[in-house]
């Protein structure tokens, strides 16, 4: 059974947690955080960054400071949910500033109930994506791209993972332009249109979790079934409203029937419709470079250098026999140090599989 999860209102749930909030608390040049305990070993927690932090750094943060409230404790934590934003704070010289941060909810735990929860399923090992063709590069030029959203990513590592690409192409062609803001109204098409020519842009980004319904749920903690989560990719010339690049990739995570007598967690069904959305979002954002010309080889990669997490289909990358769980060590017989590192085709490339070492010729496409 598809199954797909009902997102809820941010501003509902913040609302309800007003209470028992402590001040900000500094932390020096890295920015600040807030937390609340909600009841007992319940926290809501908020990482709020300095404007020129990345959401990828704020997520560190934020990831460091849960570990030391449970710390304090004797225990550990388990993050119930979770979501990063950017708040637009000023405009000047032309720029747009933001301020990244990221909240969410954890509950501290003994290790070895953690321990327990891993052990009865484990949603990232379940969870596979549906193949993705290596799309074709953008023919039409490019210089100035308005990135706009409208959907929540509450419960998702998404908005990071958009950061980290962005970041990525920015390296690869700094040419290109990006104006960056949170948009999660859901606007007509020339309203946006509109939004890109304020700015300036000649190109929108625009990104959409597919949504959640919380009908299902209950049928998949009682039987079992499959929960799917997805990304839509959209990139639109201001001035014509075509569309230059569009892909919408989809992922499902598969629980088997529990148990007699028992039935899984609402919180881990959840969980997987935001594993399945964010691993739709590494392909999806990976063939957003692919096609502006920044992925030359066709590969979907970890954020570990070299390590590659799939292949696009007929890319230079699958032609080549490149496979997951390869790393690159070398391209031509230089070290490969950084995935921003300039790969020019056709290329010989040395990467490590199961321990050894294998040289694959990869052709232009």
């Amino acid at each position: 059974m598809n199954c797909l999860l009902k997102t809820f209102s941010l501003v509902t749930l913040t609302t309800l947690l007003l209470t028992c909030a402590t001040p900000y608390q500094p932390m020096s040049h890295k920015g600040r955080f807030e937390e609340t305990e909600i009841e007992k070993d319940m926290f809501q927690v908020e990482f709020i960054g300095k404007t020129y932090a990345n959401l990828t750094t704020v997520a560190g943060y934020w990831n460091q400071r849960i570990q030391e409230i449970c710390q304090l404790r004797g225990k550990v934590p388990q993050v119930l949910d979770v979501q990063a934003k950017k708040t637009l704070t000023r405009f000047q010289g032309g720029n747009l500033h933001y301020q990244p941060s990221q909240f969410g909810h954890i509950r501290c735990i003994s290790a070895s109930v953690r321990q327990g929860i891993e052990g009865d399923f484990n949603a990232q090992a379940n969870t596979e994506v549906f193949p993705v063709f290596m799309p074709s590069p953008i023919s039409s030029p490019i210089h100035r791209v308005a990135v706009l959203s409208h959907s929540e990513s509450f419960g998702t590592d998404i908005p990071a993972r958009l950061d980290y690409t962005v970041a990525f192409i920015r390296a690869k062609r700094p040419d290109l332009v990006f104006v960056e803001r949170e948009y999660s109204d859901t606007v007509v098409e020339e309203l946006k249109l509109q939004y890109g020519r304020m700015v300036g842009a000649d190109s929108l980004l625009f990104y959409r979790i597919l949504p959640i319904d919380t009908t299902c749920t209950g049928v998949i903690q009682s039987s079992g079934g499959t929960v799917s989560g997805g990304l839509e990719v959209d990139l639109i010339r201001v001035s014509t409203g075509t569309s230059l690049f569009r892909q919408t990739v989809t992922a499902k995570t598969l629980f088997p029937r529990p148990s007699p007598g028992k039935s899984w967690s609402e919180a881990e069904v959840i969980r997987a419709h935001g594993i399945a959305s964010e691993e739709a979002a590494a392909y999806g954002f990976s063939a957003l470079g692919a096609s502006l010309g920044v992925n030359p080889l066709g590969i979907i990669p970890f954020s570990e250098t070299g390590l590659v997490r799939d292949v696009f289909l007929s890319s230079p990358a699958e032609t080549a026999g490149l496979q997951k769980r390869d790393k690159i060590v070398s391209v031509n017989n230089r070290q490969f140090r950084s995935w921003t590192d300039r790969i020019d085709l056709p290329a010989t490339m040395t990467v490590l599989r199961e321990g050894k070492e294998l040289d694959l010729t990869v052709s232009s496409r």
